[in-house]
C-alpha cells in the first residue's frame, strides 16, 4: 500500500491511498468526500479515469448537469446470480466423495487448488494446500459443500436460489467469512462461487462429471492471465534488453495454463 497526489486532479488537493489490483482510498478534500474501491481489476489505471471522468464532476457544485453514467467495469465471474436449474445427475453424486488426483509440481510452487484464489495464497503466511475430499449434499435451495485442505476440513452452504450464503471458514489458523453460491451450467457441470469477502479476489470452481470421472478446474479473479499481464507490463522496468524482455515476457505467457489447469480425479463412495 503507498499514498500518491492524484495526477488526474489538475492540481487540486486530493491524494490516494493505492493498493494492488485497483485497492483504492481516494481523498477529495475539495468535495468533501472519499471514493473507495475494493476491487479485483488489474487495469488501476481504468478505475481513477472513471473517477475524474464521472464522479468527481458529478460532485461539483460548478458544474450544471450530471455526466453521463459510467459504464459498469466487468470482472470475471461477476454476472448476476439466478437461480440454478437443477441437474438430475444431483442424485447420482449426492454425498458422493471426490478424490482428485495431487498435482506435486503446483503444491511444490505453494499455487495448488484451493478455495482461495492465488493473489491470496501466495501472501499468505499459513502454506496452501490442494483442496481434496470433496462432497457435495444437495437440498431444495442449497447445497453443501465440504472439502480438505491439508489439516483444515471446511463445510460451507452455497445458495442454489440465486443468492449467496455467508459462511466462516479456517485456513492454517486464520479466519475467513466466505460468500458461497453454486449453480449448474449444465447438466454435467457444477460450479461453485467462492468469495472470501475480506480479501480481493473471488474464486470459481467447475466440475464436470462424466460416469465417475472428474474433471475440476479452480479459477480465480483476478485470473492468472490478469496478474501475469500485470507482472510483464511491470518487466520493463526491470528488463531494458529487448532480447531478454521478449524471452521474460513468453515465459511469463505460458504460466497461466501451468498455474489454473484442469484437475483430474475420481467419484468413489
Amino acid at each position: 500500500m503507498g499514498f500518491w497526489r492524484n495526477a488526474g486532479d489538475e492540481g487540486r488537493s486530493s491524494w490516494r491511498a493505492h493498493g494492488v489490483f485497483s485497492q483504492y482510498g481516494v481523498a477529495l478534500p475539495e468535495q468533501d468526500a472519499v471514493f473507495a474501491c475494493n476491487t479485483a481489476i488489474a487495469d488501476a489505471d481504468a478505475i481513477l479515469d472513471l473517477v475524474w471522468e464521472h464522479l468527481v464532476p458529478a460532485m461539483d457544485d460548478s458544474t450544471d448537469a450530471a455526466p453521463a453514467a459510467a459504464p459498469l467495469i466487468a470482472t470475471p465471474f461477476e454476472a448476476p446470480l439466478h437461480p440454478s436449474p437443477r441437474s438430475p445427475l444431483e442424485r447420482q453424486i449426492d454425498g458422493r466423495r471426490i478424490s482428485l488426483r495431487r498435482n506435486r509440481l503446483l503444491s511444490m510452487a505453494h499455487f495448488p487448488a484451493s478455495a482461495l484464489p492465488a493473489v491470496v495464497t501466495m501472501k499468505s503466511a499459513w502454506l496452501p494446500h490442494q483442496m481434496n475430499g470433496i462432497t457435495i449434499h444437495f437440498d431444495e435451495s442449497e447445497a453443501v459443500y465440504t472439502w480438505r485442505e491439508g489439516p483444515d476440513i471446511n463445510e460451507i452452504l452455497l445458495g442454489m436460489d440465486g443468492k449467496y450464503r455467508e459462511n466462516k471458514v479456517c485456513f492454517g489458523g486464520q479466519e475467513y467469512i466466505m460468500l458461497g453460491a453454486g449453480e449448474w451450467l449444465n447438466d454435467n457441470t457444477f460450479a461453485a462461487r467462492l468469495r472470501a469477502i475480506e480479501t480481493i479476489g473471488c474464486q470459481r470452481l467447475t466440475f464436470t462429471f462424466l460416469k465417475d470421472r472428474v474433471t475440476m478446474r479452480a479459477e480465480s479473479s483476478p485470473s492468472m492471465k490478469e496478474v501475469v499481464d500485470f507482472l510483464s507490463l511491470g518487466a520493463a522496468n526491470f528488463f531494458k534488453n529487448p532480447f531478454l524482455l521478449g524471452c521474460i515476457r513468453r515465459l511469463l505467457g505460458i504460466l497461466p495454463g501451468i498455474l489454473e489447469p484442469k484437475h483430474r480425479g475420481r467419484l468413489t463412495k
